[in-house]
């Protein structure tokens, strides 16, 4: 009992969010979203449809099944909300692109599909390889510049956090300017670095798992996880 009391008091101030199993700190969750172009889409009859723009993390390869990755899980918690709706989240990750290739094809991947709402995970790739700071946020500044003058509305989510990683790379620098560049613009941001350090701190993950099961395992409850926390804040804002 003594070893589960600091676990229980870490999880107290989480315990009225919606998914008690995905706990997340009101600092880190989203809320009180403005998203008045996907809003307008849910209230026409046909599809809603959301882009996850991103990397590895949101290509979602380790997860190991293609309905396993955030996106998928994200789509199949929209639709349990709403039933009868026609949501689709597209994947539109790639692993190893930085942002600036990302951006490049914003308008061929993201505005060609005519979503209502894009979720651009950003700097995992541009932290890991060291590029240049300023550069990552001139680009993650002009992505966002399109997705705004083609009128979609836009969540930015930063890096993972694991143990592992962050003793070899330094996310510090890249999550400051991402996180500039979206008060700048005024784009919400998903806090999936403070939300995946919280769960790793609470002991509710493991992120530096070595078998190869376990580790796909873990992989699939934290995309599952990050879906649950978009969910939260997405279901508001459509209603």
């Amino acid at each position: 009992m003594r070893r589960l009391l600091p676990a229980l008091l870490f999880f107290l101030p989480f315990l009225a969010l919606a998914d008690p199993a995905c706990p997340i700190a009101p600092d880190h969750a989203l809320q009180d979203l403005s998203l008045p172009a996907a809003k307008a889409a849910f209230a026409k009859p046909g599809p809603l449809k959301i882009v996850a723009l991103g990397s590895g993390p949101t290509e979602g390869s380790a997860a190991g099944d293609p309905q396993m990755t955030y996106p998928a899980r994200l789509q199949a918690r929209l639709t349990t909300a709403f039933p009868g709706r026609d949501i689709a989240v597209l994947n539109k990750g790639k692993a190893h692109e930085d942002t600036t290739q990302m951006t490049a094809r914003i308008a061929r991947d993201v505005i060609a599909e005519h979503p209502a709402l894009v979720i651009w995970e950003a700097g995992t790739v541009d932290a890991a390889r060291g590029l240049d700071v300023e550069g990552f946020g001139t680009a993650l500044d002009e992505g966002l510049d399109q997705l705004r003058a083609a009128g979609i509305d836009i969540i930015v989510m930063d890096m993972q956090y694991a143990p592992s990683t962050v003793t070899i790379i330094d996310f510090g620098p890249y999550i400051d300017a991402l996180r500039a560049v979206a008060e700048r613009t005024g784009v919400p941001v998903f806090d999936r670095y403070e939300v995946m350090h919280d769960w790793g701190e609470s002991g509710l993950f493991a992120y530096d798992e070595t078998a190869p099961d376990a580790r796909r395992t873990t992989t699939r409850k934290v995309y599952d996880c990050l879906a649950a926390g978009l969910a939260d804040g997405i279901i508001p804002a459509l209603k």
